[in-house]
């Protein structure tokens, strides 16, 4: 009913695959925005 696009009735089968990447790319971008904000001298991420 909230996101039709991801699976409608299916959610349950679709949320893990279809949540699992969203919620990588934000601890990611997470990750990329805060660790050099608090370490800006520690590793220099390339990936």
């Amino acid at each position: 009913m909230f996101a039709p696009n991801i699976g409608g009735m299916d959610s349950s089968r679709v949320i893990k695959p279809a949540l699992i990447r969203p919620t990588i790319i934000t601890v990611a971008a997470l990750v990329w925005i805060v660790v050099p904000r608090k370490a800006p001298s520690s590793r220099p991420f390339m990936r």
